[in-house]
């Protein structure tokens, strides 16, 4: 957690540097014109980080984890991270578009005053906040995978009682919930199209453990 901490850590100094450069009259840069409101890449890439961090910090901090575990939060958190780091890579890419479309000056000028006049400083903070963002992604699911493999994610399973333990965690989990997953590899798995393999259905077992509704029935295999 230590990474995710200093990632997140990073992102609110991002921010703080924005609040500067905002109160001292230093305006973002413009991405275009949508139903008469001017899109700014960097005030959008603001409101992203911070939703980003209401999200990861209670999940990080010492005093709030285990509380989060225990109510199983830690799969939403991972979603919303997950959002918010896409969505920051895409106002880069933007930024990185309209940066090299924007007309260069017609004098010649000395190679770092040319670089300075495309590159301005908030399309630097906003490329801080990106590459931040995936680090604190990156970390959130290394602490995400850790738990489940080690059968303490979701609370209240019996994984550690039954002996029990997952060999791998799909990364589809990044978006749908652990018995969603089992459920579409219990689709995909199959010898065919109405037959689940018994190690399917122990999968499906193991993700229903943690107290919530039993998985439908399974058809007789063929």
């Amino acid at each position: 957690k230590i990474q995710a901490r200093l990632a997140a850590a990073g992102l609110i100094f991002v921010q703080a540097i924005r609040a500067i450069a905002w109160f001292s009259g230093s305006q973002p840069d413009s991405l275009g014109v949508f139903l008469d409101i001017t899109i700014r890449g960097d005030t959008v890439s603001t409101c992203v980080d911070l939703i980003s961090l209401c999200f990861a910090l209670p999940g990080l901090l010492p005093r709030t984890s285990a509380h989060c575990t225990r109510l199983a939060l830690l799969g939403p958190m991972l979603t919303m991270v997950f959002t918010n780091c896409v969505a920051d890579l895409f106002l880069l890419v933007a930024t990185v578009h309209d940066l090299l479309h924007r007309p260069r000056p017609s004098r010649k000028m000395y190679w770092l005053d040319s670089l300075e006049h495309i590159v301005s400083s908030w399309g630097l903070m906003l490329l801080a906040s990106a590459m931040l963002q995936v680090a604190l992604f990156g970390c959130c699911w290394r602490i995400y995978r850790s738990l489940r493999l080690a059968g303490l994610y979701p609370p209240g399973n019996d994984m550690l009682q039954k002996g029990i333990s997952l060999r791998s965690i799909s990364p589809l989990e990044v978006c749908c919930e652990g018995e969603d997953v089992a459920l579409l590899d219990a689709c995909t798995n199959g010898t065919s199209g109405n037959v689940v393999t018994k190690e399917v259905t122990e999968e499906i077992n193991i993700a229903f453990a943690d107290g919530s509704p039993s998985p439908p029935p399974q058809p007789p295999a063929l």
